[in-house]
């Protein structure tokens, strides 16, 4: 009976010792794939902010009121980006401190950042069609009237054709971008919620 005992004392050490480690080394990384990931976030908003001042300074050379439209609405949807990614950052931010589970806030955190990248994709569905159509129309009125382009019916379908083109091509390229800059570091992040998790089924009687 003692050796028995014995034996289940040592697998116990065993199975705490090894989880110790796991938890160490999650404790180690956490921090860094976090921050990492933040920064990537940074890189969006940099990115809004550098295509609204664009956008913006395109205003001060269209004159057409169909240009003009298309260029305020997408400064709005990006002004309305930007305020979006300063609160996820802001709420991320308040995680990273881990004061409370954390399996729980590495998931929370996850769903945060997976959450932007979905939300940037999707609606790069909507900006694409006006981004393309603002600039083809910037520089065909450049040279023509409105009532010109109405009478041009292969301009239509020009245009048409360029939307269905390249939104498709926009919304992959968002998505292969996305993955290079997040890949690797939300991999990371998984590997240590799965350990995590991993710790916590073991430790279960």
């Amino acid at each position: 009976m003692k050796i028995e005992d014995t034996w289940n004392s040592i697998e116990t050490e065993k199975i705490a010792l090894g989880e110790g480690e796991v938890l160490e080394s999650i404790h180690k990384k956490r921090t860094n794939v976090m921050t990492k990931l933040q920064k990537k976030l940074i890189a969006k908003l940099i990115f809004a902010i550098t295509f609204t001042i664009a956008y913006t300074l395109v205003l001060f050379f269209v004159k057409d009121l169909l240009v003009i439209s298309l260029f305020a609405f997408l400064i709005f949807v990006h002004l309305l980006a930007i305020a979006y990614f300063l609160k996820e950052y802001r709420d991320m931010q308040k995680l990273i401190p881990m004061d409370g589970n954390v399996l729980e806030t590495l998931k929370e955190f996850q769903k945060r950042i997976l959450r932007v990248i979905k939300s940037e994709e999707t609606g790069g569905l909507i900006l694409y069609p006006v981004a393309i159509s603002a600039g083809f129309f910037f520089s065909i009125l450049s040279n023509r009237t409105m009532e010109e382009l109405m009478m041009d019916r292969w301009i239509w379908v020009f245009w048409i054709g360029l939307m269905i083109a390249f939104t498709p091509i926009g919304n992959r390229m968002a998505k292969k971008l996305n993955k290079k800059a997040f890949g690797e570091q939300l991999n990371r992040l998984q590997e240590m919620i799965d350990d995590l998790e991993s710790v916590n089924e073991n430790s279960k009687p």
